[in-house]
């Protein structure tokens, strides 16, 4: 299995973190960023938890030159975090 970095939305393929108060209006957090991109954040989780799986004889990710069987295509549409709901 060939697990490809996610496809992301432009808005979100940059470390920046992103943030909307109104519909199709986004805006950037001037000094709060994650550490990566999210697809780069998310890429080894995808490959960690399909090699979990035990389904695959292999997991492989780019840059791979060899043949695969099957390839994973994700996507990231959008981010969402609540903070409106209080954590126990």
């Amino acid at each position: 299995l060939l697990v490809l970095r996610p496809e992301t939305n432009p808005v979100y393929n940059t470390s920046k973190l992103a943030f909307t108060d109104r519909c199709y209006q986004i805006s950037y957090y001037s000094y709060s960023h994650w550490v990566e991109a999210p697809a780069d954040m998310l890429m080894p989780l995808l490959s960690d938890t399909m090699q979990k799986t035990h389904r695959f004889r292999a997991i492989i990710t780019p840059p791979y030159t060899g043949t695969y069987d099957y390839a994973l295509r994700t996507q990231i549409q959008t981010l969402n975090i609540d903070y409106t709901r209080a954590i126990p």
